[in-house]
């Protein structure tokens, strides 16, 4: 799908080495986990397989933010939508990319049945970053 300035977003599409390079660059995701390299390889076979459900941003062939989500049954057995990952680079940011990739996300999700979303992130997220982004999405709709 193409959107304005030239940004793409689409679905992962096996490029496994440039998508994982753009994970393992996320400074603040590291700098708020730093298991995040090791979470990026645990997770890379459900990533590649579409298990864990993948979308990027690119512009000019270059990835400038993703969206890497899950759909799965919680333990009363509802459908819920854990995002594990969610970002933009500085330079793309403020141009609303982080929130068409949640509402992508949240139609796939809404598809499956889903019930509750998930979202990871910290304390210092509420007002920032992540946290931000959802809470303004839901403010909107």
């Amino acid at each position: 799908m193409m959107i304005a300035n030239g940004y793409r977003i689409q679905k992962f599409d096996s490029d496994w080495t440039k998508l994982k390079k753009f994970l393992l660059s996320q400074k603040e995701t590291l700098e708020d986990n730093p298991n995040h390299p090791e979470w990026v390889e645990q997770n890379r076979k459900e990533i590649i397989s579409g298990t864990m459900r993948t979308y990027v941003v690119t512009q000019k062939d270059e990835i400038v933010g993703d969206i890497i989500f899950k759909i799965q049954k919680d333990i009363e057995e509802n459908w819920l939508m854990n995002v594990h990952n969610l970002y933009i680079t500085h330079s793309s940011r403020n141009q609303s990319l982080g929130a068409i990739l949640i509402k992508i996300a949240e139609v796939e999700a809404k598809i499956q049945g889903m019930k509750a979303i998930e979202l990871d992130c910290t304390v210092e997220d509420l007002e920032t970053g992540t946290c931000k982004c959802y809470k303004n999405i839901l403010e909107s709709s």
